[in-house]
């Protein structure tokens, strides 16, 4: 517990913090296109873009990190 304090404290622990987060952007940011890209087929049923809709929805929140 005492070295993550002293690593977030020298700066090393905020290059965690920042690689760890990058790290969970990354694969977000990639999913949300792809659910974009399939929402924007016209061939859609109803059914299937409400479920694209509600994948997609959820991802806007984690990106703030």
């Amino acid at each position: 517990m005492v070295d993550a304090e002293e690593n977030t404290n020298d700066g090393h622990g905020l290059d965690i913090i920042s690689s760890i987060t990058h790290e969970l952007r990354t694969p977000i940011n990639s999913t949300k296109g792809f659910l974009e890209l399939a929402m924007k087929d016209p061939e859609l049923s109803l059914e299937t873009r409400e479920k694209l809709k509600k994948a997609w929805n959820p991802s806007g929140g984690c990106r703030s990190l």
